[in-house]
C-alpha cells in the first residue's frame, strides 16, 4: 500500500488548506486557518487563476485527477445557498478523500 491510499482526511485537509494559503492574502482576510465551512471561492476569495492552480497541485501531489465541472453541474440544479458545495471545504475536502480511495 502507498502512503496516498493511507492517507487521512486530516492530512488531505491540511494539504488544501496550505495550498489555498500559498495563494491567498491570510493577513488581508484577517485569518490564521480554514475552517470545514469556508467556501474557496466566496469566503477566502480564491480567482479563478488560483483555484485551478490550487485543483493542480492536489491532483499532483495524490495522483487523482478532479472533476471540476462534474462537481460544477452537480451544483447547478440546487438551491442557491446550497450551490457551491461542492466548493465548501469540508465537501471539497471528502471529494478529494473518495478520490483517493477509489484509487
Amino acid at each position: 500500500m502507498s502512503v496516498i491510499e493511507s492517507v487521512s482526511r486530516e492530512e488531505i485537509f491540511k494539504y488544501v488548506e496550505s495550498a489555498i494559503f500559498e495563494r491567498i492574502d491570510i493577513e488581508d482576510l484577517g485569518i490564521s486557518a480554514i475552517s470545514e465551512d469556508d467556501a474557496l471561492i466566496a469566503t477566502l476569495g480564491l480567482d479563478s487563476v488560483d483555484f485551478l492552480e490550487v485543483v493542480f497541485d492536489i491532483e499532483e501531489r495524490y495522483e487523482i485527477s478532479i472533476p471540476i465541472e462534474d462537481w460544477q453541474g452537480q451544483a447547478e440544479g440546487k438551491e442557491e445557498n446550497h450551490a457551491v458545495d461542492n466548493f465548501v471545504m469540508s465537501t471539497f475536502v471528502d471529494n478529494i478523500q473518495s478520490l483517493v480511495n477509489e484509487k
